[in-house]
């Protein structure tokens, strides 16, 4: 088959979705060698592009995400290639693309989370038609979680029989760091005391203020610091706002963006990681937390608790004594934190980015 890919998520800011994509393509080229595969990419990413493969060909084009081009351009783009379908990694896509595709859909918060703090209603209004085209549409939808098949069902009817779950992964460099690199690395952060982490966007349904709110209790019965990872949003100023007006301001750290490589020495040199989230359609920040030994403590909400099993400490994530208590546990009790780091790390070995590629792989081969 001539298989397209867009990977107009390529690039490593875009976070999870780069994640999922670049995971993806490298997976399927190294188990499959029949089907030829060509992936979109923007110039930046295209003239970037660190692997190659027989079966792959890149395609440069110019049709960014939430734009004309991207409706009215790209369709003559994928045309070119005469590919059999069209993965598309999100569900963007050209609403007048006539072929076959494929969609994966990581979760449905733009319509139990919509922030329109970021966008105006008429894209947001945009964004929704886009997605319910995308999936009424589709040939096959991949999503990361039976939770988050459970909510396209529930949201969009008729659409089960359709829907595959591909669990994500996590890649080999996720893992515990030595002693000394930790050290090494504290130190060059000034990182002095014991720390929970936080790694995601900055967004209304991370719930990052009344995780604020939580550490300001916690940290009157222990001594230890909030590390806030992620790139800053000037459209969420509220957050800002709490950490600058916190009485524990001293001690919230925000080193903003986070790049790839740096993930695995953060996870490892963190006392707990924290997830907060009043949603999510998988939870890749708290897995790796795990494959790195780190113990977690999440929400008990949507795909969470399905992802990170019996080895997370959860709570309510609106009830601010629950995540108090949650964060305070986790940085006074060592053995606590020891059987934790244990239980995640088994429970992350059940996940992998090639499983999730081969599993790929099969709904493409159902493809009819």
């Amino acid at each position: 088959m001539r298989i397209g890919l867009d990977g107009r998520f390529w690039s490593k800011e875009a976070a999870g979705l780069a994640r999922y994509s670049r995971e993806l393509v490298k997976n399927l080229l190294t188990i499959d060698r029949k089907n030829h595969y060509f992936l979109f990419l923007l110039a930046d990413d295209y003239q970037n592009l660190d692997f190659n493969a027989k079966n792959l060909t890149p395609i440069k084009i110019d049709s960014p995400h939430y734009s004309a081009a991207e409706q009215f351009k790209f369709p003559f783009e994928l045309t070119r290639t005469r590919c059999d379908f069209i993965h598309f990694l999100s569900f963007n896509h050209p609403i007048f693309w006539s072929g076959k595709f494929i969609i994966t859909v990581h979760d449905l918060t733009l319509y139990f989370y919509p922030d329109f703090s970021k966008k105006t209603i008429f894209h947001y209004q945009a964004m929704r038609l886009v997605m319910s085209n995308a999936i009424k549409r589709a040939v096959k939808i991949i999503c990361p979680s039976e939770s988050t098949k459970q909510d396209i069902i529930r949201k969009f009817k008729n659409q089960k029989s359709k829907i595959k779950v591909t669990y994500e992964g996590v890649p080999a460099e996720f893992k515990p760091m030595t002693a000394a690199k930790i050290e090494r690395f504290k130190k060059q952060k000034g990182l002095t005391k014991p720390f929970i982490l936080y790694l995601g966007q900055w967004r209304a349904h991370k719930n990052l203020i009344r995780l604020v709110s939580a550490f300001e209790m916690a940290r009157k019965k222990f001594n230890f610091q909030l590390v806030l990872g992620g790139k800053a949003d000037s459209s969420y100023s509220e957050l800002m706002t709490k950490i600058n007006q916190s009485s524990a301001k001293s001690d919230i750290i925000c080193p903003g963006f986070i790049p790839e490589s740096d993930l695995p020495l953060w996870y490892s040199a963190a006392t707990a990681f924290v997830f907060p989230s009043l949603y999510e359609g998988f939870g890749l920040p708290p897995l790796e937390a795990l494959s790195c030994g780190t113990p977690v403590a999440a929400s008990d909400i949507s795909s969470l608790p399905e992802i990170l099993g019996p080895a997370a400490m959860y709570f309510d994530p609106k009830d601010l004594e629950q995540i108090s208590d949650s964060l305070y546990h986790l940085v006074a009790d060592q053995e606590l934190r020891k059987e934790m780091t244990k239980k995640g790390l088994e429970q992350a070995k059940k996940f992998s980015f090639q499983k999730m590629a081969n599993q790929t792989l099969a709904v493409y081969n159902s493809v009819k």
